[in-house]
């Protein structure tokens, strides 16, 4: 069961200032949709159809290896922060991702099983897989709004803006552009049409091979009206 607590606000307070400063903010948009979107793939998934169930557990294992990716991120440059300055939220967080990481290490093993699984046997550990990824993605919300809601004030209430940029930008540089162009295929259609143009245009500024497998996974990423509209803004053909 579950340790994870909902944060909660009284009277319909505002969780978070939309304008901050939030080294969450994007990526958590785009790990939201890959888990809705996983949890919604298993439970259609037709388990009489071999590449079906092949493709399936491919998706789950790029899911997991993006959340896996993010914790070491976390856990390298943010988690160090949190300890030292709001070292019982520290501690909560830390045990938070020890029960993600459980939970993950249990969604490999159900993909093992179904990957192993007879016909027969195949639409049960489908089913029970369901269930898993249903439940790493209520508990990966809750998770996630620990972080929003409550770790970010409190890295920003003692750390400076520029302080913060500077950590968002140390975490972007120590990700390879493919692994970057995989990420924002969730961000980008999670994202609204500002923080689409705000990271598309940010990324101009790296080598024009670079740039062009950004450009690329964006447009796959997004609808034909949704990348026409971001192209016009960052000014692409």
């Amino acid at each position: 069961m579950t340790t994870i607590e909902l944060p909660t606000t009284g009277n319909g307070a505002d969780l978070v200032d939309a304008d901050a400063c939030d080294l969450y903010r994007q990526i958590h948009k785009g790990i939201r949709l890959a888990l809705f979107h996983t949890t919604l793939r298993a439970g259609s998934l037709d388990v009489g159809d071999a590449e079906a169930v092949d493709g399936f557990l491919q998706a789950q294992d790029s899911l997991l290896g993006l959340l896996h990716g993010h914790h070491d991120k976390e856990d390298t440059f943010v988690q160090p922060l949190v300890e030292a300055h709001a070292p019982t939220l520290a501690e909560a967080v830390a045990a938070q991702h020890g029960e993600v990481e459980g939970a993950l290490a249990g969604l490999e093993e159900r993909g093992r099983r179904l990957a192993a699984a007879g016909r027969p046997a195949r639409s049960g550990v489908a089913h029970n897989l369901y269930l898993d990824l249903g439940r790493l993605t209520s508990i990966y919300l809750a998770h996630q709004l620990v972080e929003e809601t409550e770790v970010m004030p409190a890295l920003r209430a003692v750390m400076p803006t520029d302080e913060l940029l500077a950590v968002d930008l140390a975490i972007r540089a120590t990700i390879p552009p493919a692994e970057m162009a995989e990420a924002m295929t969730w961000m980008l259609p999670a994202m609204d049409v500002e923080e689409r143009t705000e990271m598309l245009g940010g990324m101009a500024a790296a080598a024009p091979e670079v740039f062009a497998l950004f450009t690329a996974a964006a447009k796959t990423a997004l609808t034909a009206d949704d990348w026409a509209q971001l192209a016009r803004r960052v000014g692409l053909p």
